[in-house]
């Protein structure tokens, strides 16, 4: 089974919880950018946030571009200041390009400027691990 780690970060809380996801099930987490997109995955996890109301432009236009062909599953995960929107706004396009998304998402605080200055720490890094290994276990 391949199994990827995705994801786009600006303030890096999203890339540390997708290093924590990719350490956890011996893989390499790859920025949005990077990852190659004729690559083909039997489970994605994927993260992402939201940056003044959206998804950020380079994670919508990667949704866009996979395929159900080659990619069988995805897994979300998201950092986020407050309540995280971005779960829904990924699984509304991924499920629109015929992708299948797993009901299990992880989210956890992320920092920005002021706030949740000490996130994502050891204890979300922990239990990012831990989602991963159980959404794995599932399969």
């Amino acid at each position: 089974m391949t199994t990827a780690v995705i994801y786009h970060s600006v303030t890096g809380n999203t890339r540390k919880v997708a290093e924590a996801i990719a350490k956890s099930l011996s893989c390499a987490a790859q920025p949005v950018k990077e990852y190659p997109l004729d690559s083909e995955a039997d489970v994605m996890f994927i993260g992402g946030a939201v940056y003044g109301g959206r998804l950020d432009a380079v994670m919508d236009s990667f949704l866009k571009a996979l395929s159900p062909q080659k990619v069988k599953r995805a897994v979300l995960f998201s950092t986020s200041v407050k309540e995280s929107k971005a779960i829904g706004l990924m699984r509304d396009i991924l499920v629109r390009q015929g992708i299948a998304v797993d009901n299990e998402t992880f989210v956890c605080k992320g920092k920005f400027l002021f706030f949740n200055l000490k996130h994502p720490n050891k204890t979300d890094l922990e239990q990012a691990e831990a989602f991963a290994q159980n959404v794995m276990r599932k399969r």
